[in-house]
């Protein structure tokens, strides 16, 4: 698998960590539980950070130690690229709480990967986005059904965003989970037209 910009890559949860400095042990359970987004895909393997805060007016004063991370032997160094496994946080749709239903009813969604955008969510019907997406949590998302769609419609669930943030937007906004689920057998949604079924 070649990385791309936004992939994410997790400490693998056999890795023993017990050995190393405190600080370094911190930020490694944080690699198995949550992972690294890979910045840059032309660089050699390498994790890199700020110790410090990067915002001067929430007047954090505590650091990391740089010599407890940079450690050959007992800091992050010692982690190899071995070490880590690429996790998919894209969106998938497995299923619906009914398969078909008319514009305006809310259905519920069932999938996985739903959180990872920190409820940056789009659903869209075929090519129509819905306005109205709940999340529920990881595995179910609840949508109300747009209208202006007709017929057999893949359901896709984007997660993040489509286009490029610029250096002036947000840029503590989503980082998780970016993508758009796949098209399968399991997304096919009819959308009703009338008044009764």
């Amino acid at each position: 698998m070649r990385l791309q910009v936004s992939h994410t890559l997790r400490l693998k949860a056999s890795v023993d960590i017990s050995h190393l400095q405190p600080e370094s042990r911190i930020l490694a359970h944080g690699m198995k539980d949550y992972g690294l987004i890979v910045v840059d895909n032309a660089a050699n393997f390498f994790v890199s950070g700020a110790s410090d805060s990067m915002d001067v007016n929430n007047q954090i004063t505590l650091t990391w130690n740089n010599d407890d991370i940079q450690d050959e032997f007992r800091g992050l160094k010692n982690l190899k690229f071995s070490d880590f496994e690429a996790v998919d946080l894209t969106p998938r749709v497995t299923g619906f709480s009914t398969n078909r239903a008319m514009p305006g009813a809310t259905i519920t969604i069932f999938g996985k990967n739903f959180s990872g955008a920190a409820g940056s969510l789009a659903v869209y019907f075929g090519a129509v986005r819905a306005s109205t997406v709940t999340y529920v949590d990881d595995r179910h998302i609840r949508v109300v059904i747009p209208r202006g769609v007709t017929g057999t419609v893949h359901v896709r669930v984007q997660a993040g965003r489509s286009s490029a943030i610029a250096a002036t937007e947000n840029v503590k906004g989503t980082v998780f989970g970016y993508g758009i689920s796949s098209l399968t057998a399991a997304d096919l949604f009819t959308v009703l037209f009338g008044r009764r079924f």
